[in-house]
């Protein structure tokens, strides 16, 4: 088995992986740059901003696989970002967003749990 793992180890690999990593999170920070600058963020908004997308989808799914003893993954929306960004265009507080984002999640985990 280890031999398998090692014989399918190589740099074709590893660059696949690299390339697709950047660009997944290119595509991501892009459109929170997009949003956030027609909302009239500042900079340090937007830094805080991309910070908490990648922190907390890499952390979520850890706790809650470990809580639930399932392999659960959770992802955010390009249709979520721009909606955020549209309600900091009309300089409507961010709340309305972050609870439609913990309601979303929780819908989410719901499917998830019925099947244990």
């Amino acid at each position: 088995m280890a031999g398998r793992v090692i014989a399918d180890l190589g740099g074709i690999y590893a660059a696949n992986g690299l390339i697709g990593l950047i660009f997944s999170a290119a595509g991501r920070v892009a459109v929170i740059l997009a949003a956030g600058s027609a909302g009239g963020l500042s900079p340090s908004q937007m830094a805080s901003w991309i910070f908490r997308v990648f922190f907390l989808n890499g952390l979520l799914p850890v706790l809650c696989s470990w809580l639930y003893r399932l392999p659960l993954a959770f992802f955010w929306t390009i249709p979520g970002t721009i909606i955020i960004g549209a309600s900091s265009v009309r300089h409507e507080i961010w709340v309305p967003g972050t609870g439609g984002q913990i309601l979303g999640r929780s819908q989410a985990l719901k499917p998830s749990l019925a099947i244990s």
